[in-house]
């Protein structure tokens, strides 16, 4: 009877009553169901937020955005890519970086004060945070086969500091029963290694993004070569605490091959052909210069093409045509 009372005391004023149920019940937030990246990642390109319910309406890829990014580094020499910001569908907003976050960079997602879904459902007020850590290894240069005084050119994507880099880096080499330590590769030898590949501006400007090393004894050919890079500490002072592992070859002993064209088995050399040199693993370019052919007291140098003599490797040589007959060459 007292429940009968009370309706048919709130009906004469029906509207007020829901207007004070209305007020009395909070309104329900828009849930995210997926962030990402959230806590510390390694590589970041782009920030997505997606929602569990229609946040705009469906088509409207340019709609208010839920969120300011804001990202900044305690390093003053990092430059922070831009970023663009649209919805992907009325769930999903994700904001794109034109390159990827470079070390050391702090991003916070702050909602934006009086967002709202078309059903009225407002944003948790709790700020995302997510950050980069220190600089990971982007590239190792070689990958697969390497010679027994291999240089290792390991590039990052942020500064580092080199010599923590050698300080926990180690070679392990099939047929030797120790753990080798690695040599920093530094001064001119450096300079002329990295002036000649691709990248050389690249390195040129940003010089601390890149580390060669050298297992510190010659490697055993045929043997399966570990490198091991331990944790070690960017320029600003974050440490990387993920060891990494290269798993590599050392090639086969170096060989060379000579071989010419004759009129049959038993014959010489022709003396208007060629006189090719094939080697079993590439040389460097300078290597191959240095190699001559003695005829008495003439030296005559390889031909090499326009390109060869601009690569930084070669695999063959060869001595041109229109050779002395009847002489004895040495190579």
């Amino acid at each position: 009877r007292s429940v009968s009372a009370g309706v048919s005391t709130c009906r004469p004023r029906l509207a007020a009553c829901l207007l004070l149920f209305a007020i009395g019940s909070p309104a329900r937030a828009l849930k995210p169901v997926r962030i990402t990246p959230q806590g510390e990642v390694s590589q970041v390109r782009q920030f997505v937020v997606q929602f569990d319910t229609e946040a705009v309406v469906a088509g409207q890829a340019n709609a208010p955005a839920p969120y300011t990014l804001t990202c900044e580094s305690s390093n003053t020499a990092v430059q922070i890519p831009k970023h663009h910001a649209a919805w992907r569908n009325a769930k999903t907003w994700a904001a794109d970086f034109e390159n990827d976050l470079p070390p050391d960079v702090q991003c916070t997602a702050k909602p934006v004060a009086g967002f709202k879904s078309p059903k009225g459902e407002a944003l948790p007020t709790s700020a995302i945070q997510f950050k980069t850590g220190a600089p990971f290894i982007r590239h190792l240069e070689p990958s697969g086969m390497v010679d027994e005084q291999q240089i290792f050119i390991l590039t990052f994507n942020g500064d580092v500091d080199a010599a923590s880099v050698q300080a926990t880096s180690s070679c392990r080499a099939e047929g030797i029963g120790e753990t080798l330590p690695t040599v920093l590769v530094d001064g001119k030898e450096r300079s002329d290694i990295l002036n000649s590949r691709w990248f050389a501006k690249t390195a040129e400007q940003h010089p601390n993004r890149y580390v060669l090393l050298r297992c510190n004894r010659t490697l055993p050919a045929s043997a399966n070569l570990t490198l091991q890079i331990g944790s070690y500490r960017s320029t600003g002072g974050q440490v990387n605490k993920t060891p990494r592992k290269f798993e590599l070859s050392v090639r086969n002993p170096f060989e060379v091959e000579f071989s010419c064209e004759r009129p049959n088995a038993q014959a010489a050399c022709l003396p208007i052909r060629p006189l090719p040199l094939n080697f079993s693993s590439p040389i460097s370019v300078e290597q191959a210069k240095k190699i001559v052919l003695k005829v008495g007291k003439e030296n005559i140098a390889p031909t090499l093409s326009d390109n060869e003599a601009k690569g930084s490797d070669i695999s063959s040589v060869s001595f041109g045509t229109l050779l002395p007959e009847q002489a004895s060459l040495q190579i």
